[in-house]
């Protein structure tokens, strides 16, 4: 979690303040983390109002941050470091997006990745997609 806290837990956190509900997903810790015997400590970013939660079953490089609005690159979002990382993918913008994408997570693991609560989808999507490409 070195390298992301100011690219990722650093904005997420005044995204808390200013009262965004922010709930981080991650796979594994990181090459590095695990060699030096560091592991994200979840009750330190609970106190920063942030959700950390271990999701073994998840390898995707998406961010949401709204009902409608996705993101999803090649980008490490928490264990990269910005500077000269070359980053591709797309965003997406459609209605009820989170909730879509949600609901096939949830059936896709099982049950076991649930990214929202529980609400009604609210129709078919209209999808506008957009290359994400270059430097960040």
């Amino acid at each position: 979690m070195i390298a992301a806290e100011t690219s990722v837990l650093v904005p997420m956190q005044r995204a808390a303040e200013l009262g965004k509900h922010v709930r981080l997903l991650y796979q594994r810790p990181s090459k590095l983390l695990r060699e030096t015997g560091r592991v994200p400590e979840v009750t330190e970013l609970a106190k920063r109002g942030l959700i950390l939660e271990q999701c073994d079953d998840l390898h995707g490089k998406f961010l949401l941050w709204d009902e409608d609005s996705l993101a999803v690159s090649s980008f490490n979002w928490l264990s990269t470091v910005a500077d000269g990382t070359r980053v591709s993918g797309v965003f997406i913008s459609g209605p009820s997006l989170r909730q879509c994408l949600a609901e096939q997570m949830l059936a896709a693991s099982a049950g076991r990745i649930d990214l929202v609560r529980k609400e009604e989808s609210q129709g078919m999507l209209d999808l506008k997609t957009t290359p994400l490409t270059g430097k960040v």
